[in-house]
């Protein structure tokens, strides 16, 4: 008889038309389930708005390509009248065949993203399924074949999956639970390909069953989406690190030093002293640290940062070296072929950390900082070093909406047309999320450190990146002091609009500088509100009275000052000139009343003098400043990079710089050939150039300028600049993508 007959409950001749939106309707299920497992296992803390978004936007698109092969199949049916429901259904089984094949193509590739490079059963992965496939063409038995390309397809991504979670294995919390849920949960996905999509009658050449296949799934999806919420989130935190941090071993004569019992070094990115209300702003933007200063800290002034970037005063503090002596810095003038980005730290020099290390400190460092902190040396001696974003960027960078144009559209769309009531609750497809950890986090992680510290001394290393663009404070600083113009058609930083000005074309408005401004007060607003947190939580402990703790930024930020927005371009104050708060151990003698030269170089020696050790290597610092007379900064060439390569506007902003400043007075040399002299005590916004009137200064600051060091590094920067990294760099604007 009719070998199909028993399938007539379940298709009629029409439903046999709508098999197609059916099957791409369950593979959409099935889709969000694995795409949750997958960030699941991340253990990233997502919200249910971006849940609820995960679980339907892929069953819509895929029902959606459904309705259209099932249209395109009415149509083909009405032209071959005399294709019967067999032939449809065997229709229906190689369009499932076909769609596991991308399914599976499509998963593997997103393992290979991850990997950076397909090992060979990732490669498995990609060429089985069309192997596969093509088996079943030159054999024409596509009943059979497509059942095992089915159980090909699903194996190859268990295979993906098992390898992504060997890679990750030593992230996972050791003796707990959380190694077994991550193995049970690694081949969700290929379970549920086996399960749900191979036939268990063989003469049947369909191996799609609509109903059971839809209510498996959407009980697969449930499942994954309460194990998501109750259980991944907590207990695992695979970290992008994935090498564990080499620490020089402690030589057998060290004992420890006699010191403070906790050093503490606080680094607000992009915190620029002219913006603080201790130091005259009009806008009470951090009245918190300006109560730590009156109350607790010995040494509170402004200091010239001795770089306008990242790098170079973070390798600074930890080397006690300028920049042109410690190497980590941007590309030389004459460099024919530049790093992408930065060169690393020499690796001759021993770091602050590597010291404390050895002198029995726990050396624990926390960056919100991702891009430059997280290589190039910075992390050298830390037996701790957590510079991982946060789990927006994590889940971005692991979803399948982040790669390829079409997922990149789908999401951009949904950023820009999610209500705002949903869009604060998001971070996975929140428009107000940036992609480092905010300072609420920070300051856990730190208060966290601190608490279930069980050794006598501990240094710790934190890095704020509030301040930093794109500006997106939270949702109760929001517009606080500045409200969003209402023609604006960008959200953050006019990244476009200021590289089009740069490139010569116009300035950014006044009122959208006004709006700018008034976000970055609101992030140091919060950031404030944070840091206080966490001050307080160390005064409550028994180590703060006998605490040294620096608190610094790495450098300013400009609001169109001298015709530059952010920082890194030039050696003006709005972009150096930053705070300095020092609370010495309450049993130490108290510091020079005179600390005006005072520079990150000198952190490392004041250190190594409250330790009682001379400083490991000659540097560029003291203690305290105290044997040098001077504040230097150097800018290297920010615009020599390969990402401004090739482009005529930008030649007349190539430079390499220094400025000196020596009492009141400040002189910036440029290899553009112009030498600027400014008295920043009658003149602060540096207006006029008062070049050639006082000749002495000049001559002091071209000898101090001439005297410096200046190291040619040999070491690679292609082994710091990972292709990690580089994403990295480029996700916070100091990379343009694909350059």
């Amino acid at each position: 008889m009719n070998r199909y007959r028993d399938l007539a409950p379940e298709f009629s001749s029409h439903d046999g038309a709508l098999e197609p939106a059916l099957l791409m309707l369950t593979l959409g299920i099935v889709h969000s389930a694995a795409e949750i497992t997958i960030l699941g296992l991340y253990g990233l803390h997502l919200s249910a708005v971006d849940l609820a978004i995960l679980c339907v936007i892929y069953p819509l698109g895929a029902t959606v390509v459904g309705v259209v092969l099932s249209g395109a199949l009415r149509i083909w049916r009405r032209t071959r009248r005399g294709l019967n429901h067999a032939g449809a259904t065997t229709h229906t089984a190689w369009l499932l065949r076909v769609a596991l094949c991308v399914y599976t193509l499509i998963g593997a590739a997103i393992v290979r993203k991850t990997l950076g490079w397909p090992p060979a059963v990732v490669w498995l992965a990609l060429l089985l399924p069309p192997a596969g496939l093509l088996l079943a063409v030159a054999t024409r038995r596509p009943a059979r074949v497509g059942r095992v390309l089915a159980g090909i397809a699903a194996f190859a991504f268990l295979l993906a999956a098992s390898t992504l979670l060997a890679i990750e294995w030593n992230s996972l919390p050791k003796g707990t639970w959380a190694r077994l849920a991550a193995v049970l949960l690694s081949p969700t996905c290929a379970a549920m390909l086996v399960a749900l999509l191979v036939s268990r009658r063989s003469r049947r050449p369909t191996v799609f069953r609509a109903h059971r296949c839809l209510a498996g799934a959407l009980g697969v999806l449930v499942v994954a989406v309460a194990l998501w919420m109750v259980i991944l989130p907590r207990p695992i935190r695979w970290h992008l690190r994935t090498q564990p941090i080499e620490i020089r071993p402690r030589s057998a004569g060290a004992t420890e030093k006699e010191g403070p019992p906790t050093i503490l070094l606080i680094v607000l990115d992009t915190v620029t002293a002219g913006h603080m209300d201790l130091f005259g702003y009009d806008r009470e933007t951090m009245p918190g640290l300006t109560h730590f200063a009156h109350v607790d800290c010995s040494v509170a002034a402004k200091m010239m940062a001795t770089a306008p970037s990242s790098l170079p005063t973070h390798a600074s503090m930890f080397t006690g070296l300028y920049p042109g002596a410690h190497g980590a810095h941007k590309p030389f003038l004459a460099d024919t072929e530049p790093p992408r980005y930065a060169y690393p730290i020499r690796p001759d020099v021993t770091m602050m950390a590597e010291l404390l290390a050895a002198a029995g400190y726990r050396t624990v460092g926390i960056s919100a900082n991702f891009g430059p902190l997280s290589s190039f040396g910075i992390d050298r001696g830390f037996a701790e070093f957590d510079v991982g974003p946060s789990d927006a960027y994590l889940a971005i960078d692991r979803s399948w909406l982040s790669g390829g144009i079409l997922g990149t559209t789908i999401r951009t769309f949904i950023l820009e047309h999610l209500p705002e009531p949903l869009a604060w609750r998001a971070r996975l497809f929140g428009r107000h999320e940036p992609g480092y950890k905010r300072a609420a986090e920070i300051s856990d992680l730190a208060l966290h450190a601190i608490e279930n510290d069980r050794s006598e001394n501990l240094f710790l290393f934190l890095n704020y990146f509030d301040a930093h663009a794109p500006y997106l404070p939270v949702k109760e600083c929001d517009e606080l002091f500045a409200p969003r113009p209402p023609e604006l058609t960008w959200r953050g930083f006019p990244d476009d609009a200021y590289k089009h000005y740069l490139r010569g074309g116009p300035p950014i408005g006044a009122e959208e500088i006004d709006y700018l401004r008034g976000q970055y007060d609101a992030e140091l607003l919060y950031l404030d509100r944070e840091l206080g947190r966490l001050l307080e939580g160390l005064r409550q402990s028994e180590r703060f009275e006998e605490s040294l703790i620096f608190v610094v930024s790495d450098h300013g930020e400009a609001f169109m000052e001298h015709g530059w927005l952010r920082h890194s371009q030039a050696l003006y104050e709005p972009q150096i000139s930053v705070p300095l708060l020092v609370k010495i151990p309450a049993s130490a003698s108290s510091p020079p009343e005179d600390v005006s030269d005072f520079q990150f170089v000198d952190i490392f020696p004041t250190v190594c003098r409250y330790l009682g050790v001379q400083p490991p290597n000659p540097m560029d610092g003291s203690a305290w400043a105290e044997e040098r007379d001077f504040a230097l900064s150097e800018l290297f060439c920010h615009f020599c990079q390969p990402m401004f390569r090739g482009e005529e506007a930008i030649d007349p902003r190539r430079e390499e710089a220094q400025a000196v400043r020596i009492d009141r007075w400040k002189v910036i040399r440029s290899t553009r050939g112009e030498t600027e002299v400014y008295d920043l005590i009658t003149d602060p916004a540096e207006s006029r150039n008062v070049l050639g009137r006082h000749p002495e200064v000049e001559r002091r600051a071209l000898e101090i300028l001439d005297a410096r060091t200046l190291h040619v590094s040999t070491a690679s920067p292609d082994d710091a600049e990972t292709p990690e990294l580089l994403r990295r760099l480029q996700s916070i604007g100091y990379l343009a993508p694909g350059r």
